[in-house]
């Protein structure tokens, strides 16, 4: 009885301790799309490989839990990318409204992966699926495939 209630114990300790581990702390997003903000009025991150700073508003578009399917591609010009489809419904709702919101107000959207912001897009026009995509020129394919085998992880996890 007493190894039944020690091995309880552990089992517990480990469990808060992955509830724990999963925190994001004060300057922390997790895995999603997300606003720019004008002003200080936000989480600031710096944009992978670019150095560049963004003000983020902290209430993410769609979160790891939205996303459907994941895909490399190449596009016409030879360049590798990372397709992200949303699930289909308010997600997909979602996504949609926002790309009409960002191109509205001249506002970029933020790709956060692991509390660390890889992309940011200026919409052209409003995107009429639920579909996003990571397509930097200075991205690598193994770079890309990294950030698809994070983003598979975490919706597992999820």
């Amino acid at each position: 009885m007493k190894k039944i209630l020690i091995l309880f114990t552990g089992f517990i300790l480990l469990a808060i301790g992955q509830i724990c581990s999963q925190e994001i702390d004060e300057d922390g997003l997790e895995t999603g799309w997300y606003f720019e903000t004008r002003g200080n009025e936000g989480i600031e991150k710096e944009l992978f490989k670019s150095g560049e700073r963004l003000v983020l508003n902290p209430a993410p578009i769609v979160k790891i839990k939205d996303f459907d399917e994941l895909e490399l591609y190449v596009s016409v010009y030879g360049t590798n990318g990372l397709s992200i489809r949303f699930k289909e419904g308010q997600a997909t709702e979602d996504w949609i409204s926002a790309t009409e919101k960002a191109h509205i107000a001249d506002l970029r959207l933020g790709l956060v992966i692991n509390n660390e912001l890889i992309c940011a897009l200026t919409i052209a026009s409003p995107i009429s699926a639920g579909i996003s995509a990571i397509n930097r020129d200075d991205l690598t394919k193994a770079e890309l495939e990294e950030f698809k085998r994070k983003l598979e992880m975490e919706k597992k996890h999820q």
